[in-house]
């Protein structure tokens, strides 16, 4: 009788704990979950809705800092702001980059307002690096985010073509080999 019931209570265990690896291996990719930022986030995106409601963006550039550097219509004027200015303003361009914008951020962005009103037949897109910070996400789950961005995107605007560029390589304490698994992984998108 002790024998079944070890056998009972160590079947018990062996099950709790098959349950409870079976949940920590489905955790939820971050970087695919829309959400917004805080405060003055929201008044940036905000800006971009507006932006898009006026219609008439042939070529959208998406992304983080990198992009949001560019300047344009609702960015400061340091940085690209006078290239852009000149030689993307003239292309029907607007500049929706948000410094410090992850995957998650942008798809919100886009599930929120930011396409509606236009249909660019190009979009840039520049995102990812800030998903790398650490061991925030991993690359599958920085390139799921990506093809969530632009899944968005294509169910907005289908005939809209979006020019993928590469994530920049980041200081994210991993070693070298590392790095270079994530950014291949992340670069077959």
């Amino acid at each position: 009788m002790k024998t079944l019931k070890f056998a009972l209570l160590c079947a018990i265990f062996s099950s709790l704990v098959s349950v409870a690896s079976a949940q920590e291996s489905k955790k939820e990719n971050s970087a695919t979950k829309p959400s917004p930022r805080d405060k003055g986030w929201e008044k940036r995106h905000e800006t971009f809705v507006g932006i898009a409601k006026r219609g008439n963006v042939d070529l959208l550039f998406l992304g983080d800092s990198i992009t949001d550097a560019w300047g344009g219509e609702g960015h400061g004027t340091n940085g690209g702001h006078k290239i852009f200015t000149s030689k993307f303003v003239p292309m029907k361009a607007a500049n929706f980059g948000i410094g410090g914008d992850r995957t998650q951020h942008v798809i919100w962005r886009l599930q929120n307002g930011e396409l509606d009103g236009i249909k660019p037949k190009v979009v840039q897109l520049m995102i990812g690096t800030n998903n790398s910070n650490g061991s925030d996400n991993t690359a599958e789950e920085i390139a799921d985010g990506v093809k969530g961005i632009i899944d968005e995107i294509k169910k907005k605007s289908p005939s809209t073509k979006v020019l993928l560029l590469a994530v920049f390589p980041r200081n994210t304490g991993k070693d070298d080999g590392a790095k270079k698994i994530q950014k291949d992984k992340i670069d077959k998108v």
